[in-house]
């Protein structure tokens, strides 16, 4: 790519396209690299992916944790709107 075209295209400035320009010359060069990687990314892939896992444990107090406090919420709204129609009748 023409940087003077990119330029021209983008209406960015010369910063931008240069770090641009860097990394589309950087990428024939990783290439190989990630190719040839051995298989220590997917043991660390696998790894990530148990980390992932939800405990039962874990998802019982997620759920108790949000509607719990809803449940409060409702309750109170109930009984402010039942009082103020109380008081609208006296």
């Amino acid at each position: 790519p023409n940087p003077a075209a990119l330029r021209a295209r983008s209406g960015r400035s010369g910063l931008t396209e240069r770090r641009a320009l860097e990394g589309l010359a950087a990428a024939p060069m990783l290439a190989p690299a990630l190719a040839n990687a051995d298989t220590g990314m997917l043991d660390e892939l696998s790894t990530q992916l148990n980390a992932l896992e939800v405990t039962e444990g874990g998802f019982y107090a997620t759920i108790l944790g949000t509607l719990l406090p809803i449940l409060f919420l409702v309750v109170v709204y109930a009984q402010s709107e039942a009082r103020k129609s109380a008081e609208r009748r006296a």
